[in-house]
């Protein structure tokens, strides 16, 4: 009987031991894994935005650019311009979208077509950046080259492909986009304002996500044609807005997916 009671003993103080082993193993490890994580964790990882430099060779281009522009206007904040030159205007922001309706950027002075202006309700950390500029008839602008007359060509599938990079240039960076989607938005009236269809709103700065799957699900119903273009609601996007010649109950929507943004430093 008490070589028995000794066995069970020496079982129970093995079986403790073993116990106390495996917590204390547990235990280094939770304590090694977390703060490694954190103190080894690479900056440049694929999970980190990647800084790009903005080529060397266009630095004092775009700077020299930037401060001309500014220098004419205070009010300006960049240039948006495509890749093949299709537009290339300056860009102002004020504090309601009225000012620059028909105000020229250079004179301050009265202009039909205005100046290409951001919606006052987007900033640059937005979710999207909203862009006007006005559509100039072809009577008055036969070569189509006025503000933002050439969107017309985008509606044009044949046209998208070299046309399909735009850029805006602001103080400190240059961000690069590609068209995802070029549609046409039906505006009603109501209290005498024009207003877009409940789920084609394309100047919300921020959307939540329910509403954004409805906005891109509506799109894919709306749009001239299929550019490839995947969006996702973690990117960022630029809106590019005009009238539709001719008619004035339409809107042009050129809708642009951030793909780069180049710094100088």
């Amino acid at each position: 009987m008490e070589k028995k009671t000794k066995r069970n003993s020496l079982f129970k103080f093995l079986c403790l031991v073993l116990i106390l082993f495996s917590l204390i193993g547990c235990s280094q490890k939770a304590g090694e894994e977390e703060p490694n994580d954190e103190l080894t964790a690479d900056p440049t990882s694929e999970s980190e935005p990647i800084r790009y430099l903005i080529p060397e060779d266009k630095r004092e281009e775009y700077r020299s650019l930037w401060n001309e522009k500014h220098n004419i206007n205070s009010d300006y904040i960049g240039q948006v311009f495509f890749e093949s030159g299709l537009i290339n205007e300056p860009v102002v922001f004020y504090p309601n979208n009225e000012r620059y309706l028909h105000l020229d950027f250079y004179t301050k002075e009265y202009n039909l077509y205005g100046t290409v202006f951001e919606d006052f309700n987007t900033r640059y950390d937005s979710q999207n950046t909203v862009i006007y500029g006005h559509v100039v008839n072809e009577i008055y602008d036969p070569e189509g080259v006025i503000r933002f007359t050439p969107l017309k060509n985008l509606v044009d599938q044949e046209n998208y492909e070299d046309n399909k990079t735009v850029y805006l240039l602001l103080e400190n960076e240059l961000r690069e986009y590609v068209i995802a989607a070029v549609f046409h938005v039906e505006l009603y009236e109501e209290n005498g304002l024009q207003y877009p269809e409940p789920n084609l709103v394309y100047y919300y700065a921020d959307y939540d996500k329910a509403y954004f799957q409805k906005y891109m699900y509506e799109i894919k119903n709306v749009q001239f044609y299929d550019t490839g273009v995947e969006c996702n609601y973690e990117d960022k996007f630029l809106t590019l807005q005009t009238c539709v010649i001719r008619t004035p109950e339409k809107r042009e929507i050129v809708l642009c997916k951030l793909i780069n943004t180049f710094y100088y430093e």
